[in-house]
């Protein structure tokens, strides 16, 4: 049983390690020219996840981090503010965010969703 366990261990090491190595390279090589294919971003994600093992990672992408905090803040802003914009504008129809429902915080009209 040890050994049945072990082996089943090490297939799902090995698939999580190929969809963590394989699925970053292929976003990347949609999203950049065909000279960058995904073989070429495999090796550079493959060689990112060793020097990550190797190094302390605050060495390796420590003074990068609050470059991403920032993008990401300002993409769920300009995210939020379209869709709410946008709503507001006739373009998006969500009826749960609505100026009304966002920012008045009125209480909703007629009976509850799930009423019997």
């Amino acid at each position: 049983m040890k050994q049945v366990m072990r082996v089943f261990s090490v297939v799902l090491l090995v698939l999580v390690g190929v969809t963590f190595s394989t699925g970053p390279a292929n976003l990347l090589a949609m999203l950049t020219p065909n000279v960058l294919d995904a073989k070429f971003w495999l090796a550079v994600v493959l060689i990112y996840y060793f020097i990550a093992t190797f190094v302390p990672i605050d060495k390796v992408i420590g003074k990068i981090y609050p470059v991403f905090g920032i993008c990401l803040i300002v993409m769920a802003l300009g995210v939020g503010g379209a869709i709410i914009l946008g709503a507001s504008q006739g373009r998006y129809y969500i009826p749960e965010i609505t100026l009304q429902t966002f920012i008045l915080r009125l209480p909703p009209s007629g009976p509850p969703c799930l009423s019997p």
